[in-house]
């Protein structure tokens, strides 16, 4: 498994609300062909925050199956 930290960040609306956010993108290398698998786990990250929305999918289908997102938060003092 291989994870990518992609430079740009994104906005990305949640129940909670909406973050500027970093997404880091996991892959796998096939072992039979050495090709990258089409399937892409997303995490994004936001700042002070912590994980906003994870989008996981199979290994070898791009389209996400599962998703966690971030409903409410509390910053304490």
């Amino acid at each position: 498994m291989y994870g990518v930290l992609k430079e740009n960040t994104e906005t990305i609306e949640v129940e909670a609300g909406t973050f500027i956010s970093n997404r880091n993108e996991v892959y796998t290398i096939l072992e039979s062909s050495g090709d990258i698998s089409p399937g892409r786990n997303n995490y994004y990250f936001s700042n002070g925050i912590g994980e906003i929305l994870k989008k996981i999918s199979g290994v070898s289908n791009p389209q996400h199956k599962w998703e966690k997102r971030l409903i409410s938060y509390e910053i304490e003092d």
